[in-house]
Protein backbone atom coordinates (compact mmCIF):
# COMPACT_ATOMS: atom_id res chain seq x y z
CA UNK A 1 0.00 0.00 0.00
CA UNK A 2 2.55 2.63 1.11
CA UNK A 3 5.62 0.84 -0.08
CA UNK A 4 8.80 0.57 1.90
CA UNK A 5 9.78 4.21 1.42
CA UNK A 6 6.38 5.49 2.57
CA UNK A 7 6.50 3.52 5.81
CA UNK A 8 10.08 4.62 6.48
CA UNK A 9 9.25 8.29 5.98
CA UNK A 10 6.24 7.96 8.32
CA UNK A 11 8.41 6.41 11.04
CA UNK A 12 11.08 9.06 10.52
CA UNK A 13 8.49 11.80 11.03
CA UNK A 14 7.35 10.20 14.31
CA UNK A 15 10.92 10.07 15.58
CA UNK A 16 11.41 13.76 14.85
CA UNK A 17 8.22 14.63 16.74
CA UNK A 18 9.35 12.75 19.84
CA UNK A 19 12.80 14.37 19.82
CA UNK A 20 11.36 17.90 19.88
CA UNK A 21 9.81 17.36 23.33
CA UNK A 22 13.02 16.13 24.97
CA UNK A 23 15.25 18.73 26.65
CA UNK A 24 18.78 18.93 25.29
CA UNK A 25 21.62 17.77 27.52
CA UNK A 26 23.36 21.13 27.34
CA UNK A 27 20.24 22.86 28.73
CA UNK A 28 20.17 20.69 31.88
CA UNK A 29 21.91 21.53 35.13
CA UNK A 30 24.86 19.49 36.37
CA UNK A 31 22.84 17.41 38.84
CA UNK A 32 20.18 16.43 36.30
CA UNK A 33 22.87 15.44 33.81
CA UNK A 34 24.56 13.31 36.46
CA UNK A 35 21.26 11.66 37.40
CA UNK A 36 20.45 10.82 33.78
CA UNK A 37 23.94 9.48 33.13
CA UNK A 38 23.70 7.25 36.20
CA UNK A 39 20.29 6.01 35.07
CA UNK A 40 21.70 5.18 31.62
CA UNK A 41 24.50 3.22 33.26
CA UNK A 42 22.14 1.13 35.37
CA UNK A 43 22.02 2.88 38.74
CA UNK A 44 19.00 2.19 40.92
CA UNK A 45 16.01 4.51 40.80
CA UNK A 46 16.64 5.43 44.46
CA UNK A 47 20.15 6.61 43.63
CA UNK A 48 18.94 8.66 40.68
CA UNK A 49 16.21 10.25 42.79
CA UNK A 50 18.73 11.02 45.56
CA UNK A 51 20.96 12.85 43.08
CA UNK A 52 18.02 14.87 41.77
CA UNK A 53 16.91 15.82 45.28
CA UNK A 54 20.46 16.85 46.19
CA UNK A 55 20.57 19.05 43.10
CA UNK A 56 17.28 20.71 44.04
CA UNK A 57 18.57 21.34 47.56
CA UNK A 58 21.78 22.90 46.22
CA UNK A 59 19.74 25.15 43.91
CA UNK A 60 17.67 26.37 46.88
CA UNK A 61 20.86 27.04 48.87
CA UNK A 62 22.35 28.95 45.96
CA UNK A 63 19.23 31.16 45.66
CA UNK A 64 19.33 31.93 49.40
CA UNK A 65 22.93 33.20 49.09
CA UNK A 66 21.93 35.93 46.63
Amino acid sequence: MFGLFGIYSMLEGEAKKMKKNKPRWKNLDMWERLARRCKQNGASEDTVEHIREHGKQREIEKQMEY
